[in-house]
Parts: C-alpha cells; sequence; structure tokens
C-alpha cells in the first residue's frame, strides 16, 4: 500500500469538504420544503428559515383526502406505467433491426430517428394533428405523447450492437427464429439498458404536466403533476373553516404546498435506488458508440 504525502492527504480533505458542501447545497431544497410542511403555523411564522422541522405536525398532509389528489395520483400511476411499458417495448423493437449492419436501408432509417431530435414539427402542427386524430381531451394523448424517443432507440441500438454477434448465429443454427432470439436472447442480456430507458420515461412522464397543458381541459382527466401545479401556483388549495385566522391560513397553505411537492417527489425517491445499479450499468455501456 502506497503511503500517502501530506500534500496529498490535504488535497483528498479539500476535494471532499468541497463535494460535502455540494451535497449540502444540492439538498437543502429539498430537507428545507420537508421541514416546512412537517412544522406547525406558529413555528413557522417564528422561524421561516428552518434547518429542521419545529414543533412537528402532519396537519398539512391531510390534503392527501382531497378526492381531485386521490384520483389525479391513481390516473398518473396508470399513465406512467402503461407509457413506460410501450415506450421501452417500442424503444427494443425498434432498435433492434437497427443494430444489424447488414440491414438494408439502416443509414436511412437511422436519419429518420435522429432527425426528429434536432428538427421538430412544432408545437401547433402537432397540436392540428393531435385535433384532428380527435385525441384532445383524452385519456391517450396523455399516454402517446412523446412515445417515440430518437434519443432513447440510439442508446438501445448502442447497447444491442455491443451484444456478440456469434450469440445471434449459434441461435440462428439452432433454428431460432427472429423474436426468439430477440426475446430469448438479447432482451435477458439487455436488462440494464431497459432499466435506464423504463426510469428516464417513467420519471419524465411522472413529472410531465405540459401535455395535460396542451391537449386537456377537463379537470377530472389532470395527471398529478397538474393538479399541484393549479395548487402550488394558482393557490386552489381551501384550507379554510379550520377555525384559523387569515395569517395562520396564509401560513398553513404554505405547509401544504410544501406538503403536495413532497408527495410527488418521494415515490420516484424511492425508485431509483432498486434500480440505481442497472441504471449506471446500462448509461455507461448504452453510451459507447455503435
Amino acid at each position: 500500500m502506497v503511503k500517502k504525502s501530506f500534500g496529498s492527504k490535504a488535497a483528498d480533505i479539500v476535494v471532499y469538504l468541497v463535494l460535502f458542501l455540494f451535497a449540502l447545497i444540492c439538498l437543502y431544497p429539498f430537507w428545507y420544503v420537508l421541514s416546512v410542511s412537517l412544522t406547525s403555523y406558529k413555528a413557522y411564522m417564528e422561524t421561516p428559515i428552518l434547518l429542521y422541522p419545529k414543533d412537528i405536525t402532519f396537519s398539512a398532509y391531510e390534503i392527501i383526502k382531497e378526492p381531485d389528489l386521490s384520483r389525479s395520483a391513481l390516473l398518473t400511476v396508470f399513465i406512467v406505467t402503461v407509457f413506460t411499458v410501450l415506450h421501452t417495448f417500442l424503444c427494443l423493437i425498434t432498435a433492434y433491426p437497427l443494430s444489424k449492419k447488414y440491414l438494408p436501408g439502416r443509414n436511412t432509417m437511422l436519419l429518420t430517428v435522429v432527425l426528429p431530435m434536432v428538427f421538430s414539427g412544432g408545437i401547433v402542427p402537432t397540436y392540428l394533428v393531435m385535433r384532428d386524430l380527435h385525441l384532445i381531451n383524452t385519456i391517450h394523448i396523455l399516454i402517446l405523447a412523446g412515445l417515440f424517443s430518437g434519443f432513447n432507440i440510439v442508446l438501445m441500438k448502442n447497447f444491442l450492437g455491443q451484444i456478440p454477434q456469434t450469440l445471434e448465429e449459434a441461435a440462428k443454427i439452432d433454428g431460432a427464429g427472429d423474436l426468439r432470439i430477440l426475446f430469448g436472447i438479447y432482451m435477458p442480456l439487455s436488462l440494464p439498458i431497459i432499466a435506464s430507458i423504463a426510469l428516464f420515461s417513467a420519471v419524465t412522464k411522472w413529472n410531465d404536466y405540459f401535455t395535460a397543458l396542451m391537449y386537456v381541459t377537463k379537470s377530472e382527466l389532470y395527471p398529478l403533476q397538474n393538479v399541484l401545479r393549479s395548487m402550488i401556483i394558482e393557490g386552489n388549495v381551501d384550507v379554510s373553516g379550520g377555525g384559523f385566522t387569515d395569517s395562520e391560513n396564509l401560513t398553513l397553505l404554505i405547509s401544504v404546498k410544501m406538503a403536495v411537492i413532497i408527495i410527488a417527489t418521494v415515490p420516484i425517491v424511492c425508485i431509483y435506488p432498486f434500480v440505481q445499479k442497472h441504471f449506471v450499468k446500462g448509461m455507461l455501456i448504452g453510451s459507447v458508440k455503435g
């Protein structure tokens, strides 16, 4: 074991201190939101800048009982689940043939996948297409919007291109067809990139509010992020009738806003640790140019 010099140890200490401070800067906003959501209105009025929760109360989280919030949460879970499955499946079946260098017209097909990443039709033409397809104010538009991603297809193609061609040749000698090879050989070996793309698409769709803002006017079809946006930005939260003064209602409203932010963030934070290993591996391998 090589013994470190004093200068090397000092440099390590400085690096760790900088990383620790950077981590604090990144984590404090989330910690502040959590602290305010758990702090009573009296404690918050005394100390608006909180380092930890004071006079802990869960009254702000009673917003979960709101029927609009519960309905939108279930709707969002359904949309995210269906979207993630369909999106990952489309990426897999599109990237598999594109990963074969012997495919006729491969470069032209790749160009049609990459071009929309640089040039898009714009918001207005897309809206007119969705309107003519009678998808406005339907749950289908919330699932179909963004279902095709050229970036994720390129990632998947690069990953599949790293799998040895000899596995496919051996399977064909044994009489396996293309579908058997795809789902029996390539798909099990592609779990890291599949997990990465699934996480990417799930997080993106969970945090998406622009789609509903553009194509949906019925409040019963609003996903969770749009309901939370209405609560946070427009202040559509009813905290009256609790025996509080106007100033107390205002402070309770702030706590409720912080609580709904936590409600929207926690599911993704809880899921990420379970797919972190596959996520990192998939991104490293899938980013290699094939």
